[in-house]
């Protein structure tokens, strides 16, 4: 999966994110799908956000268009850059025997990255999705929780919590779905962005 990891420094974060949602369907259009938006602790106005990408070549183009640099100028960037970026592992796959110069032993279902991953579960209930998470970690299933960086604010009304997607390899899918069945919403349950 490739991502494009941005950051804007604005003059009004408030202004920037009302210009910024705007322009939600020409991004979509594109083959941008947001993922997150973060600030800088220290300083509300430096902007970080990160897309899924469907195309690089299309979203080159999107960022190349002159309507994008208009948007920009409206919004109140006043610098920015991007980057194009794709998984290089996650931090339990840097440490380990192999720091102490002992080879680290192969998985017995080692995780091939390049496998396109599915959503197997939607949801913004902390307790759901533990229970998720160890249900695939017993069964051996890898999975990616997109939006679990949300999940660490805990201080928040329990009706605002951000919803998070638990994916899996597509190799997986059937068996992580089985194993996951009673947790899964039933035909015309809301979701995300949904309503009734």
């Amino acid at each position: 999966m490739t991502y494009m990891l941005c950051r804007n420094r604005v003059a009004d974060f408030s202004r920037w994110k009302a210009v910024f949602a705007s322009h939600e369907a020409a991004g979509l259009s594109a083959g941008l799908r947001l993922i997150q938006i973060w600030r800088d602790v220290e300083d509300a106005n430096n902007v970080f956000f990160m897309f899924e990408v469907a195309s690089v070549e299309k979203a080159r183009e999107f960022i190349g268009n002159p309507e994008a640099a208009k948007a920009g100028e409206v919004s109140g960037v006043l610098d920015g850059e991007y980057h194009f970026v794709e998984d290089a592992g996650v931090y339990s796959d840097f440490r380990g025997p192999e720091l102490a110069g002992t080879p680290q032993a192969e998985s017995a279902h080692p995780f091939d990255p390049t496998l396109d991953l599915v959503v197997v579960l939607e949801t913004n209930d902390r307790i759901q999705l533990a229970l998720a998470k160890g249900l695939l970690e017993e069964a051996d299933i890898p999975f990616f929780v997109l939006g679990q960086i949300a999940t660490l604010v805990q201080s928040v009304d329990a009706s605002l919590h951000k919803w998070v997607r638990v994916q899996v390899p597509c190799d997986r899918e059937a068996e992580a779905r089985e194993l996951l069945e009673g947790m899964l919403p039933e035909d015309g349950a809301e979701g995300p962005g949904e309503s009734a």
